[in-house]
């Protein structure tokens, strides 16, 4: 029996040393002469997050901390340090590190840090930033490498999306427009990264068992993002009572920085180090507030710590503060994971963040009819003619603008950078203001009328909702010219036969439209998918290709993968 047990130890030993991981990833743990060594501990509730995996470490990375690095310590030390606190797997990818960035973590020394109150995962992003480094979770273990690596580092996961996608018909029949998200996703998600203008990201749609599924495939970074979007999209519908005039839902620690930005504060200093007036500010608010060190050196040749400042002010808020200090040397500030980041004009624009308006009060209109109906055109026409810098809505910058309708509440969704927001802002605040003054003198309880105009070919301006739902005659699907559902307004007649191309039909036997009742081509919707997601580039004729058994192996592409269809039910 002795015996026995000595063999079960000894299986389990061998088996816990070969989980980790022993190439050029090494786990890190601070040691006595600063080189990094293995890190086994005893296997006990604290080591959950060295032997759950994804879910394990994500839980971890939420956790708030507050921590501090003094001058001149090593990165490798710092990260052991917290690797030890928080009981997490950490590796270096040192082959990456050493040959596009030249760092080594056992030579390469931090400027010093004092961070307050701050998720795990942020501080670790502070940590990296200055070496233009970040991390990704990849085989169970938090992986720190170059922004180039982890930019090619795509992952798959699915994402159920039924609440965003259903709708009803005038007849009451569920419809899926898949179409809208999607769009929604690849136009406002780093556009470029998708694979229909030549980046690697996949996305596609599938019903399963009723659940109606996104499968995406994509970065870490741009899953995060997609995520986020989903989750201010959500929001919306629930609106809080302090709800600022950009709904979402912010990171607690996004949140608590735009708190602290309406503090006011009193700050008075003379030929003082850049560096030190921020550490200052960063202690009285008590948020973390960064130095975009190598961005200030590159562009602008400014070294915080020899870069002096003035001010003079009392009683204003920390926003107003930053702004006259920074502005005399050519910088601002952006909120960037749960970061008050201090960089450069150019960087600033072009870190994009996008946010969510509820603007049903400023496009719902009545027609002769008393019926009511969207004028989204109107209203992103004023937004880009008039807002900052007009030509950031055109190719080939970024900046985005679309609309979205979720639970009956109609909202735009912009994608731009935070001065062309807070410009948003403020004109929708005023066109609110002025709304309700004519209100308050006319009374008007009800949307004001507008005719429905008959907009030329071409033009998407109108909404899929709040068009008329039943009492017309213009009942057969909408041309391909307008985003109508119920009647088409665009001045072409309807598709008598209803095969138009309506992003709410869903053509009998076509995959892309939801369900359908041939048993085969839910084997090519599947089939599909796998190609899109499950690294594209080894399959025969690539994604969207012929891959059933009629093409021999190797045929027609570069890939070797092939999928057949077999067994499928009769007919």
């Amino acid at each position: 029996m002795s015996c026995t047990k000595l063999r079960i130890a000894l299986i389990l030993a061998v088996w816990s040393m070969a989980a980790i991981p022993c190439s050029s990833h090494v786990l890190l743990a601070a040691a006595q002469n600063d080189q990094p060594e293995i890190f086994v501990g005893d296997p006990t509730e604290e080591d959950a997050a060295l032997r759950s995996g994804e879910t394990a470490i994500r839980k971890v990375l939420r956790r708030k901390i507050a921590f501090r690095i003094e001058e001149d310590e090593l990165l490798s030390k710092a990260i052991a340090r917290l690797q030890r606190e928080h009981r997490i797997p950490i590796v270096f990818d040192r082959v990456e590190m050493e040959q596009v960035e030249g760092i080594v973590p056992v030579e390469t020394r931090m400027p010093a840090l004092d961070c307050p109150r701050i998720s795990l995962g942020a501080a670790l992003e502070v940590i990296l930033r200055e070496f233009e480094l970040t991390w990704v979770i990849d085989k169970d273990v938090l992986l720190i490498t170059t922004r180039e690596k982890a930019d090619q580092m795509l992952t798959t996961k699915v994402y159920e999306v039924a609440d965003l996608v259903m709708r009803r018909d005038e007849q009451g029949r569920p419809l899926a427009d898949y179409q809208s998200l999607e769009e929604l996703i690849t136009t406002n998600v780093r556009a470029e990264s998708w694979e229909e203008v030549g980046g690697p990201g996949t996305i596609s749609r599938l019903r399963y068992r009723n659940a109606e599924t996104l499968v995406v495939r994509q970065t870490a970074r741009m899953h995060e993002k997609i995520a986020q979007l989903l989750a201010d999209i959500r929001a919306v519908a629930s609106p809080q009572e302090d709800q600022p005039v950009a709904a979402g839902k912010a990171r607690s620690g996004d949140r608590a920085i735009r708190r602290a930005l309406q503090k006011k504060i009193t700050m008075r200093c003379k030929d003082e180090l850049l560096e030190k007036v921020v550490a200052k500010l960063q202690q009285e608010c008590g948020i973390v507030i960064a130095l975009d060190r190598a961005e200030l050196e590159q562009v602008l040749s400014v070294e915080p710590s020899e870069t002096l400042v003035s001010c003079d002010c009392t009683d204003i808020t920390l926003r107003s503060a930053l702004e006259l200090m920074l502005e005399p040397l050519l910088l601002t500030w952006v909120i960037d994971r749960e970061v008050l980041l201090i960089t450069t004009f150019e960087k600033a624009d072009q870190m994009l963040s996008t946010k969510i308006y509820d603007v049903a009060d400023l496009v719902r209109y009545r027609d002769e009819q008393g019926r009511t109906w969207a004028d989204f055109g109107s209203l992103e026409g004023l937004i880009t003619k008039t807002i900052l810098q007009p030509d950031s809505w055109c190719e080939p910058e970024p900046g985005t603008i679309s609309h979205f309708c979720y639970q009956n509440v109609e909202t735009l969704v912009v994608s731009q950078p935070r001065r062309v927001h807070e410009e948003i802002e403020k004109l929708l605040t005023n066109l609110r203001a002025v709304a309700q003054e004519n209100r308050r003198k006319h009374g008007e309880a009800l949307p004001p009328l507008k005719i429905i105009p008959r907009y030329p070919p071409g033009f998407f301006g109108l909404s899929s909702f709040g068009l008329p739902p039943s009492g017309t005659s213009d009942t057969g699907s909408c041309c391909h010219h307008c985003c109508c559902c119920c009647r088409c307004t665009c001045g072409e007649e309807a598709d008598p036969s209803g095969s138009g191309d309506d992003p709410f039909s869903e053509p009998s036997g076509n995959p892309e439209g939801g369900s359908t009742n041939d048993p085969q081509a839910n084997f090519e919707a599947l089939e599909e998918l796998i190609r899109t997601t499950v690294h594209p580039e080894s399959w025969e004729e690539g994604p969207g290709g012929d891959s059933s058994s009629d093409s021999p192996a190797g045929d027609g592409g570069d890939g070797g993968g092939t999928s057949l269809k077999l067994n499928r039910p009769a007919t």
